[in-house]
């Protein structure tokens, strides 16, 4: 079996992804689609010093007929789900590297594109692979803390020197127009992911503006997102997110479970600290340490839970 062909919608966002199948074993990177010509310039000399050829369109439609077997979904954040379901009604594999769908309809389309389909469609939140999130799920499959009780999830970035350039100076650019609680997906997604649980009720709330965006206008001009999350089993999360002001940012995770807790460290991320109770009540042991990159599998009940 030869090497997957995979195309790229999405050149800025989908930079990683463009890397990691220039020298990909099993996948090759056959084609890129951007609406902006200097970063498909990027991508021609980059696949020029590695002796690729790669396709570049800046229209979609023209991307969708190449060959290919596979797309990964790197476009607007709050255009995905309709271009996975033309992907996958044209008999593509689908990796969305962010927000899978906006509305119940969009997800009830999406599914039914999937299933239809017989392809693989994926959610890569990637800050559900970074080494603590992982580190957790592994130790949240293997009992370690019980069951969750309760969790919170953080992801506090300022972006206000760099919104220009994400938003390419377009006024209707769809950063400007959404709401602190839409992009959630960072602090609530590996909370999901570690535990496997669904929510079942959701309430959101949004802090004052701090007005960090400066002259370009934004729903979000510097305010904070938050979720108070209800899962599955009763537990409770709490998501926190946006453009606080804090140097560096936060990215940090806190489970609390029926037999200990773990959190991520919130000024280093690659420490991870756990607490397990013995035998005694409010008696155990704590550990520190810097999880290692692992590619395990989980459990088939856990992927089915996700």
């Amino acid at each position: 079996m030869g090497k997957i062909k995979v195309g790229v919608f999405g050149a800025r966002r989908g930079e990683t992804m463009i890397k990691v199948l220039e020298g990909h074993p099993d996948a090759r990177l056959v084609a890129v689609c951007d609406k902006h010509r200097p970063l498909l310039d990027e991508v021609r000399g980059k696949a020029r010093e590695k002796g690729l050829d790669v396709a570049l369109y800046e229209d979609f439609e023209g991307f969708i007929q190449h060959d290919m077997d596979a797309v990964v979904l790197a476009n607007y954040a709050n255009e995905h789900a309709p271009y996975a379901v033309r992907c996958l009604r044209a008999g593509l594999h689908v990796l969305s590297e962010m927000l899978p769908c906006e509305t119940m309809a969009q997800a009830v389309e999406l599914i039914e594109a999937a299933e239809a389909s017989g392809k693989v469609y994926a959610y890569a939140e990637n800050y559900c692979y970074m080494k603590g999130p992982f580190e957790m799920r592994r130790r949240y499959e293997a009992g370690d803390i019980g069951e969750i009780q309760y969790a919170e999830g953080e992801y506090v970035h300022d972006c206000s020197s760099i919104w220009p350039q994400l938003t390419y100076g377009e006024r209707g650019h769809w950063r400007n127009r959404a709401y602190s609680t839409f992009y959630c997906t960072h602090s609530l997604g590996p909370i999901l992911a570690i535990t496997g649980r669904r929510p079942v009720q959701v309430v959101g709330f949004e802090t004052n503006m701090n007005g960090s965006r400066g002259p370009v206008p934004s729903l979000n001009g510097g305010t904070g997102g938050i979720e108070m999350v209800t899962l599955d089993n009763g537990a409770v999360v709490k998501s926190v997110h946006g453009g606080l002001k804090r140097e560096p940012g936060s990215i940090n995770y806190e489970l609390y479970g029926t037999k200990g807790m773990m959190e991520t460290d919130r000024w280093d991320g690659n420490g991870l600290s756990v607490y397990i109770e013995g035998d005694r009540l409010c008696h155990g042991e704590l550990t520190h340490y810097k999880p290692e990159a692992t590619t395990k599998e989980y459990s088939t009940n856990a992927k089915k839970n996700i």
